[in-house]
Order: structure tokens, then sequence, then C-alpha cells
């Protein structure tokens, strides 16, 4: 169908990774207080020169690293795109999963968000709960007209 004014639409380049293979690296961004991790990597890789085919188990590799010292771009670039997805849509991330190459040129480029989980109150920290649950307490005496230091 031929797109209207309102449908928008984005054609990436093809991007020549570094070396003589096709890859990405995957980064899975976690919220350290929900997962207790920072997150880790994978690195898929393929035979073919242009495609990298994760169902063709004969000619890709799918490498995982927990290290945070793998892959420091990709890892920087991943932090800085949730912080600003963040603040654009005024919500919190659980996790953030992105797709990064780095070119025959030796620059990182980001390639696709491929997954995501937003936070809720339930993954919230306790102090952080608690001190919610108690202003909304002290804020409902107050309307009430009732004293905080009455029994």
């Amino acid at each position: 169908s031929v797109p209207n004014q309102s449908d928008h639409a984005c054609i990436q380049k093809y991007v020549k990774p570094k070396g003589q293979q096709s890859w990405i690296v995957r980064m899975v961004w976690k919220h350290k207080l929900d997962t207790g991790t920072d997150g880790f990597s994978y690195v898929v890789n393929d035979t073919d020169e242009f495609v990298t085919d994760s169902k063709n188990w004969e000619t890709c590799s799918i490498v995982k690293s927990v290290s945070m010292h793998s892959w420091q771009e990709a890892r920087a670039a991943v932090n800085g795109l949730v912080k600003v997805a963040e603040q654009r849509v005024g919500m919190k991330f659980k996790v953030f999963v992105a797709d990064f190459v780095e070119g025959c040129d030796g620059r990182w480029r980001f390639l696709q968000v491929k997954a995501f989980e937003l936070r809720d109150e339930i993954h919230q920290p306790a102090a952080s709960r608690q001190k919610s649950a108690n202003s909304k307490l002290l804020q409902q005496k107050k309307n009430e007209g009732g004293d905080e230091n009455e029994e």
C-alpha cells in the first residue's frame, strides 16, 4: 500500500561490520535493584558476510558475556539510550535489550531495541514503597483534619 502523510518509516543503511563475518552485540541492560545484576551481553556472529541468522546453528554462534569490561562502547551506548528513553517516556525500565554493531570504520552503531520491560511499583525498593505509603497516610490524616501526633 502507498503510505499517507501520517505514516512514518525509517530505512537503515547497511553497516558492514568490522572483520570478515557478520555479527552483532546484543546488550541486555538490567536495573540492578530489581534484578541483582547490571546486565550482560551476547555476541551473535555468522560465517555469512551479510546475514546473522541465529536460527541456523551450522553457521551461527552465540556467546554470552557477563563481564562488565566486555563491549564497553556498546555498554555505554545502551546506558545512555536507557537514560534518554526513560526521560522521554517518563517511566523506568527494569530490562532493556538493544543491538549494536561495530562498523569496519571502528564506529559503533545502534541497530534496534529488541525488547524491554518497564518497572512498576512492585519492583520499587522496599524503603521507597514505605516512604510513599507513609506520605500518603500523613496526607490522608491532614485532609481529615487529624493531628499526626494523635494516638
